[in-house]
């Protein structure tokens, strides 16, 4: 047994050495801190999910389509970054009636949370998931015989309840499904087999979003015309579910939104493009914010960060934020982003970097270390928006709420209903 370990007792006859003198501390910056006020922030920030907008914006959705329409939440990728299992369960209890996945691992995380609605798995099911999916009543989108095959014998081998699956028509997306001809070929095939039952069929658009899209119009026409190919001999009374729209179709276009409509950056507070302003109105449920960690006062002329890509151009308060692409703050917003400090607008200067990026608060004096920034969402009276963000970094909101905090907390609140907007 190896013996415990004791401290040496310093001899009462040793002679204590001459003090030392206590070097002074110059980390501390000659800029004021709050963060010793027990304010102290963490890492990066925290990531703020607003659950109650959420459920409202879920509710206000459906009321838009009507009863005759199901509402199906898309969760996929995380919740569009802001938590898979929470947003679900707002989605859920705002009115939807069906989730929406990408992968069976998804699906599984979902049932492992307790969620026993529909899960619609939307992307490619591989045949070895085929199991899973069957014994844990995920419905699988097929495009394919042999996942036919797959699913086939996972149920002989497992429940023995036909498993429900939905069909994919490619319509001129390019990706996933199979032409009206061979889905509906596809479709016999599956119908033969006692051991499946096929619930619904759907298409995909490719520029939704675009206000005055013909593609799109012709992409609906085709599914339409499939789909009567189908009804003639469709079992009667048994039910079965057409979609195509998803959040820019069921905000612009009504007559995509079918048997079922799939809302994913709309139940989020987000739009996908200024055409679907004004339809109705909707909450942004992410707020994402930091804090100043450091402060430095520069002279003009003095060049920032890597590339040396901004110089002063006046003397110069400027803010460090811990936080950097690493974290999804794009540097792509280099030079271009503003954030929000005291209820006003900061930019972003010089090039962000993995782990800081540089704000200007020249126009904000009376800055301090751990002050509040905020880099998407509402201050005071101003707001930075994911739609502003996504111009900024020349991409899609979808790609900024993904991408947000990768690294970062989520806090989740219930708030009340406040200001939305449409």
């Amino acid at each position: 047994m190896t013996p415990s370990r004791r401290r040496k007792k310093k001899s009462s006859s040793s002679k204590a050495g001459p003090a030392r003198r206590r070097r002074p501390d110059r980390s501390r910056s000659t800029i004021p801190s709050r963060t010793a006020a027990g304010r102290a922030p963490t890492p990066t920030g925290q990531i703020q999910i607003d659950l109650g907008a959420l459920r409202r914006n879920a509710s206000a959705l459906n009321s838009l389509i009507g009863p005759a329409c199901e509402l199906l939440a898309v969760v996929k990728a995380d919740g569009y970054g802001h938590g898979m299992i929470e947003v679900a369960r707002a989605g859920l209890a705002g009115g939807a009636t069906r989730l929406g996945v990408t992968t069976v691992a998804e699906g599984l995380a979902l049932r492992e949370a307790g969620l026993g609605c529909p899960i619609l798995v939307m992307g490619v099911m591989d045949e070895a998931e085929a199991p899973d999916a069957v014994t844990h009543r995920l419905t699988p989108v097929i495009c394919r015989d042999s996942q036919l095959e797959a699913l086939t014998k996972a149920v002989r081998t497992t429940t023995r309840k036909p498993a429900a699956i939905h069909l994919k028509a490619d319509t001129g997306m390019g990706r996933l499904g199979l032409p009206p001809e061979e889905c509906l070929s596809l479709l016999e095939r599956a119908r033969l087999a006692p051991e499946l039952r096929v619930e619904g069929i759907m298409t995909h658009f490719a520029e939704a979003d675009a206000a005055e899209s013909a593609y799109t119009a012709e992409q609906l026409d085709r599914f339409r015309a499939l789909l009567n190919r189908i009804a003639p001999n469709r079992p009667e009374r048994v039910p079965f579910i057409a979609h195509a729209a998803n959040s820019a179709a069921l905000l612009t276009r009504p007559e995509s939104r079918l048997q079922m409509v799939r809302a994913g950056l709309a139940l989020y507070g987000l739009l996908p493009s200024p055409s679907c302003r004004g339809i109705v109105e909707l909450e942004p449920v992410m707020r994402w914010t930091t804090r100043i960690a450091h402060v430095r006062r520069l002279p003009a002329g003095r060049s920032l960060g890597y590339g040396r890509t901004f110089t002063t151009k006046r003397p110069s308060l400027i803010g460090l934020l811990p936080v950097g692409y690493a974290s999804g703050y794009s540097r792509l917003l280099s030079n271009q982003a503003f954030c929000l400090h005291a209820g006003g607008r900061a930019p972003v200067v010089g090039r962000i970097s993995m782990d800081l990026t540089m704000i200007d608060l020249t126009g904000h004096p009376m800055a301090q270390i751990g002050d509040e920034v905020v880099l998407l969402g509402q201050q005071e009276r101003d707001r930075v928006t994911a739609e502003e963000l996504a111009a900024w970094a020349q991409t899609i909101p979808y790609e900024i709420t993904c991408s947000a905090g990768s690294r970062t907390a989520r806090r989740y609140v219930e708030s009340p209903m406040t200001g939305r907007r449409g």
